[in-house]
């Protein structure tokens, strides 16, 4: 059996939220998970060992905000999760999670030098069609959604191109767009 602790935060934390233990099982192990003071504490028992720690996280992000969600209907709350450390002292696991991922980091360093050129690009499209503007803006605002929660990317994706296919209609005057 292997153990693995996660500790998170509840957004937003002025909205205090507590919680009595619970005991569950799940698709990745058994987990038992506590909130208190909006800190969120994770003990997941699995019978395998996770080798992908990110890949870990994104199904236990899932997992978790699927039960967040419930909850913030019942509070009537808007609260979100952020996950901020995994342990498992037997296998030498100590990580603290940024919003960074090593591959994307790698590909980041390389449009440091361009990315003032690329916002004024997309600042151009924005200023110069203020009456369109809102489906930029919310494309963007998808695609921000798409990278932070994983398994909704395909949803975000699809609304981020609803979106520019909305920009284009009322920019164009298209009424209608028919697909093939």
């Amino acid at each position: 059996m292997h153990t693995y602790h996660f500790y998170w935060i509840i957004h937003p934390e002025r909205a205090s939220l507590t919680l009595p233990s619970i005991n569950a099982k799940t698709s990745i192990g058994d987990i038992y998970y506590q909130v208190l003071n909006n800190q969120l504490y994770i003990e997941l028992k699995s019978t395998e060992k996770q080798t992908d720690i990110y890949t870990l996280k994104n199904n236990l992000k899932d997992l978790i905000q699927e039960e967040i969600s419930i909850i913030s209907y019942i509070y009537w709350n808007g609260y979100d999760t952020e996950i901020i450390r995994i342990t498992n002292l037997d296998e030498d696991i100590d990580m603290t999670f940024w919003i960074d991922i090593p591959y994307i980091n790698e590909r980041n360093i390389a449009k440091i030098a361009t990315a003032n050129q690329e916002l004024d690009k997309i600042h151009a499209i924005i200023i110069n069609n203020p009456d369109n503007s809102i489906y930029i803006r919310r494309c963007f605002s998808e695609l921000n959604k798409a990278i932070r929660f994983p398994i909704d990317t395909w949803f975000h994706c699809f609304r981020a191109i609803e979106s520019l296919r909305h920009f284009c209609g009322n920019k164009y005057h298209i009424n209608e767009i028919n697909y093939p």
